[in-house]
């Protein structure tokens, strides 16, 4: 958990400077794209995680993806701060707790939706109600898992609503055994 105690720190401070510089959105954009291109590689990550590496030749390559990504200059140097402490192994995890604060700040919440099928045109009907119910803009993740067999999953945060015919099933499948017993 030391990591994810380091990684909030760095996560808090990155926000207090998008923050005063309004750049909430563009930052949690850069540190996407980031986490994607070089996280996304696995000879990319071990290149930029390994204590092998020289910091030197790391900033090296951290300078062509801020070139190709066209990232901010206070984000090349909060990469040569984590860099420089070794701490580039965090940045996925710094990533998802800069996002989950820019959401707050930003009113917004991102609920996860499992469905057995596409949701086609009820997702923008789901979405409006959610933002009614939670009264904050729903960021929709929506997640197709046939196993479910119909109904879905929603997500909020901690909260889970399963509507699946799956969990329906199960909970039958549990009464009728229950019944056999006694």
């Amino acid at each position: 958990m030391k990591d994810g105690s380091v990684a909030k720190r760095y996560a808090t401070a990155l926000i207090k400077v998008a923050q005063d510089t309004n750049k909430v959105e563009p930052y949690l954009e850069q540190l996407e794209d980031l986490k994607l291109h070089i996280f996304g590689h696995e000879e990319m990550k071990r290149l930029i995680v390994s204590p092998h590496i020289p910091h030197s030749q790391k900033k090296a390559i951290l300078l062509f993806f801020v070139e190709k990504l066209k990232l901010d200059n206070s984000m090349l140097n909060f990469l040569n701060l984590l860099i420089d402490n070794d701490r580039m192994e965090t940045l996925p995890m710094i990533a998802l707790l800069y996002r989950d604060r820019a959401d707050e700040l930003l009113g917004r919440v991102r609920v996860q939706v499992q469905s057995a099928a596409p949701l086609g045109e009820m997702q923008a009907k789901l979405q409006a109600a959610l933002e009614r119910a939670l009264k904050l803009k729903v960021i929709l993740e929506a997640q197709v898992k046939p196993d479910l067999l119909g109904g879905f999953i929603v997500r909020v945060r901690d909260q889970v609503l399963d509507a699946s015919l799956k969990r329906e099933l199960e909970q039958l499948k549990q009464a009728i055994e229950a019944k056999a017993v006694a």
